[in-house]
């Protein structure tokens, strides 16, 4: 049978070790069972959280396999307990009862081959992080899980002088990851800390909506860059994504990506956790981000602890859909009243422009961020009424109205008249408000119909009713 490393924890005893591991917690203790030196052999806790504690003693380091001498170091293999999905921050702390002699880490595995083809070397056990003192002098390690019960190996080694128990307490805190102002359009994207202002040697992790890592979507040094520095450029599908931003050498349990000048760091044994392995340095990480809109520059820095990662919130959208040109008085869909089609793509002909009136715009339909403008041309010098609507007249190909065709319909909303120059116009004009402020358009966005109505007072020109329309633009707005 294996052993079992039992010292007498006494009331009082055990008492002190939970005021050391820094707050009241139940009683449930896990005592390591011998030998478990290597990670083959580790003692496992099931569901560790916050009201659990794990204990042991050991006096060395050994990692011989089967030796369950007090000289053998203790591993442990932990599984946290799920919680509520998100971005968890853990410490696992150290408590000693005598001399503060213990050793700490968080194991790992190596990676081997040619910079061009890396592969984990399964089976290898390597110190990926060790314990330090934080605040108050606890002694901790640290990484961070998104509540999907995370496992990681870790290990207490001890000296001759070791000869009292420690204890393991785990300590957890949510992380709100910050957002990055402003939306990114899909496509290639660039996120780098290089050129930003400062030397810290960074390295970059990007997560999906789900927080899963993306594999390939993370870099240690940019190429040719020597303060190690970090570029990602990758083409990112419209969604939410977290952006990790830590110091050297930061690990999850993938490889990294194909274009990073150093792809042989050590990972992590199993998903679901990242770490930093570097408790001190520099804590400047602002970075930029650049898409086809151009850059965003984002100051960041690392919270003043060890281990620290930063976090941010991505949001990514399809570039905005076209404003559309529909609804012609070309012929090609209701016939105009006086069989006075106009050139392709415009409305009816008028009696100043056989070609008929045009309807065009500029700028993007975008509830928060609109710039769209509307201009018309080849009209009488006149009034012309810009307006909305919500749908479109006869299936799209317009309904007879005056001398052209009526295209916009549904609950419509008066944007403004204009009075033409030149035969032209447009809405916005100087001190207007925006199409989608005047339109009412929701924050959600949603489908409008545009469309100019302008006077023709010419009584020798087709009806009598004065008046004309210029073709259609549909806009489907984007948030």
């Amino acid at each position: 049978m294996p052993l079992r490393r039992r010292r007498a924890a006494s009331a009082p005893l055990l008492a002190a070790l939970l005021s050391a591991a820094a707050a009241p917690r139940s009683n449930a203790v896990v005592v390591e069972l011998e030998p478990n030196g290597t990670k083959p052999e580790a003692t496992l806790v099931a569901c560790l959280g916050d009201a659990t504690l794990v204990q042991g003693v050991t006096l060395g380091a050994g990692t011989a396999p089967q030796d369950a001498s007090p000289q053998s170091a203790d591993t442990w293999r932990l599984q946290l307990c799920p919680r509520p999905a998100g971005i968890w921050r853990h410490r696992l702390v150290l408590a000693t009862q005598g001399p503060p002699d213990h050793a700490l880490s968080i194991r790992g595995l190596g990676v081997n081959g040619p910079p061009s083809a890396p592969s984990i070397a399964v089976g290898t056990d390597l110190l990926l992080q060790s314990a330090v003192a934080g605040p108050g002098s606890t002694r901790f390690v640290q990484w961070y899980g998104f509540g999907r019960g995370e496992e990681l190996y870790v290990r207490v080694a001890g000296t001759p002088d070791t000869v009292g128990p420690y204890a393991l307490a785990l300590e957890s805190a949510p992380v709100n990851a910050t957002p990055v102002p402003g939306t990114l359009r899909a496509g290639r994207i660039e996120i780098t800390t290089v050129g930003q202002g400062h030397a810290t040697d960074t390295e970059i992790f990007v997560y999906d909506g789900a927080l899963q890592p993306i594999p390939g979507f993370r870099n240690d040094d940019a190429p040719g860059d020597a303060a190690h520095r970090s570029l990602l450029a990758r083409t990112f599908a419209p969604g939410v994504y977290f952006v990790a931003i830590g110091r050297f050498n930061v690990a999850d349990a993938l490889l990294t990506g194909a274009d990073d000048a150093y792809p042989l760091a050590p990972v992590l044994d199993f998903p679901d956790l990242i770490l930093s392995w570097s408790p001190s340095g520099g804590t400047n990480v602002s970075f930029a981000l650049t898409d086809e809109l151009g850059t965003i520059q984002v100051p960041a820095a690392l919270p003043p602890e060890p281990f620290a990662i930063a976090w941010f919130r991505l949001v990514v959208t399809e570039p905005p859909v076209p404003v559309v040109a529909t609804c012609f008085g070309d012929g090609t869909g209701t016939p105009c009243p006086c069989g006075n089609s106009g050139a392709a793509g415009r409305g009816c002909a008028n009696s100043i422009h056989a070609s008929g009136a045009l309807l065009a715009s500029t700028g993007i339909a975008s509830v928060s961020a609109d710039s769209l403008v509307l201009v018309g041309s080849a009209m009488p010098v006149s009034t012309a009424l810009y307006f909305q609507g919500t749908g479109l007249s006869g299936a799209g190909l317009g309904v007879a109205f005056g001398d052209g065709l009526r295209c916009a319909s549904g609950a419509t909303v008066r944007l403004a008249t204009k009075t033409n120059f030149g035969g032209g116009s447009q809405y916005p004009g100087a001190g207007d408000p925006a199409v989608s402020v005047r339109g009412l358009v929701p924050a959600a966005g949603g489908a409008r119909t545009y469309q100019v109505w302008y006077r023709n007072s010419d009584p020798g020109f087709c009806t009598p009713a004065f008046f004309n329309l210029s073709n259609a633009l549909v806009a489907a707005w984007i948030p």
